[in-house]
């Protein structure tokens, strides 16, 4: 398929409908192509500058097409001047978000079921044998997320230090808990408008660009913590994604260690601006652990009928 990019950067695809795509926060430019013959893609269009990140976001896509069909297919990676740009096969359906607007509550659990099912798939893909251990790699997160805090107390309200306070506590007693950690192939933004669920019922994955450090794996429990960027958080879904995940009820090890991550992931509040804080993940976060006394957010129905 030739492509080529005009002046003002937009593709042109001999013999095909081009449509933007205006979803999704990504810097990227993302088109629907259609082919004459019906065939449908996604392409997907960077500065050459993302060039060694949009390669890995390839090759993360190449890596999670083998797990069956219903995920993004490659069709390729080229560069054309000052941009890249890759061609994945689109997937028929629509988001999970959009989808979970129209069921009932044990539809929405269902549906968290088969996502965790899928998650834990994508997570039976092997990091590389050289990747650095995780509890190095993670302290010098959690150090640099602490030492913003530190930076920014000043500027932070009584309530917020407390707050502060009770994650920096739950971080210091169970930084044990990063020894050892299995690491493993990450999807990096695993949240519901990145799943697509297919009229037949299958969901999918797509928008592999989200990574860890640029990095395509790691603990794979750290794929969870898009839940603190949801709006509007659903139990029922994200209660099913979880015991879809764990093949039952989580054990232990993984309440301790989502709240771990949980409890850094209260500081992009806490410390500095970042670029999807909306200044609340502070206070969501202690308000589902209170203030860390607990270990299963208050959001899992476990025990409650669904």
């Amino acid at each position: 398929m030739k492509i080529l990019i005009d002046n003002n950067g937009c593709p042109i695809v001999e013999g095909a409908t081009v449509t933007p795509i205006l979803k999704g926060w990504s810097g990227d430019k993302k088109y629907r192509v259609e082919t004459a013959q019906g065939e449908r893609l996604l392409l997907r269009v960077a500065d050459v500058k993302e060039h060694d990140r949009k390669k890995a976001e390839y090759e993360a896509i190449a890596k999670a097409a083998t797990l069956g069909p219903y995920m993004p297919q490659p069709f390729g990676i080229e560069v054309c001047g000052k941009i890249i740009y890759y061609l994945v096969s689109w997937l028929e359906g629509e988001d999970a978000a959009s989808a979970m607007a129209k069921m009932p509550d044990a539809e929405r659990y269902a549906l968290g079921i088969k996502a965790g099912a899928l998650l834990r798939k994508l997570h039976a893909l092997p990091a590389p044998v050289d990747a650095e251990p995780w509890d190095s790699h993670f302290a010098r997160k959690v150090d640099g997320r602490l030492s913003d805090y530190r930076r920014h107390k000043r500027q932070k309200s009584k309530e917020q230090i407390e707050r502060g306070e009770f994650a920096k506590k739950y971080l210091k007693d169970n930084a044990h808990l990063l020894q050892n950690r299995r690491q493993t192939f990450c999807h990096g933004d695993f949240n519901r408008t990145n799943i697509i669920v297919a009229p037949n019922g299958d969901v999918g994955a797509v928008d592999f660009n989200c990574f860890n450090d640029n990095k395509d794996y790691g603990d794979p429990l750290f794929d969870f913590i898009h839940i603190t960027y949801t709006g509007t958080l659903d139990p029922y879904y994200y209660t099913g994604l979880w015991n879809g995940y764990a093949g039952g009820i989580p054990s232990e090890e993984f309440f301790k260690m989502t709240a771990y991550y949980f409890a850094y992931d209260a500081f992009s509040s806490l410390g500095g601006n970042r670029k999807f804080d909306n200044g609340e993940f502070d206070k969501k976060v202690l308000a589902w652990y209170d203030n860390f006394n607990r270990i299963v957010p208050t959001w899992y129905l476990h025990g409650r009928k669904i």
